[in-house]
């Protein structure tokens, strides 16, 4: 494991965090709006952002999703100078800034096809490098990080603030 930035790194082989102790919880209307937003019948990607209460303990941390903000194609969410679909930054600072002012964590998410098992991509953890040390930093103290779902299957790349971070334990 490697450190960039004062933050715990993927390895060569693109292993996520070793810990996992991430728990989060969704309300089931929240669930269902967010995987009808991701999986509309089309196979493509689709993003939103969740906004999430965080309480940490010493048995790990539990986020609980409060809201999703919906990206809206190709307004918010669109093929970037990589090539790849990405969040659009005007859409980012509202999101992040909400989180900031309402002190939520800001998990933004994306799918993958597939079903049973998924895992960031390559260009997944690449942009989490990039961008999430910035939105660290606004976010003033509260978590920032990324959700990637398949059909039955999460993971979380979770940026904490005293510049750890962990993976998902469970969902539910």
């Amino acid at each position: 494991m490697t450190t960039r930035g004062g933050y715990k790194t993927f390895n060569e082989r693109g292993e996520p965090p070793i810990t996992r102790t991430a728990r989060l919880v969704f309300p089931q209307a929240l669930h269902d709006r967010l995987m009808q937003h991701l999986f509309p019948g089309d196979d493509a990607e689709h993003a939103a952002v969740l906004l999430a209460g965080w309480h940490h303990a010493p048995s790990g941390h539990r986020l609980l999703v409060r809201e999703i903000l919906c990206a809206e194609e190709p307004r918010d969410y669109h093929r970037g100078a990589s090539g790849f679909n990405a969040l659009q930054t005007s859409f980012i600072h509202r999101a992040i800034t909400a989180c900031r002012d309402r002190r939520l964590a800001y998990l933004a998410v994306h799918n993958h096809g597939g079903s049973g098992s998924v895992a960031f991509s390559s260009v997944d953890r690449a942009s989490h490098e990039r961008g999430y040390p910035a939105l660290r930093d606004i976010a003033a103290g509260m978590p920032v990080g990324a959700l990637v779902v398949a059909d039955g299957a999460m993971e979380l790349d979770l940026w904490l603030p005293e510049r750890t971070r962990t993976a998902l334990e469970h969902a539910r």
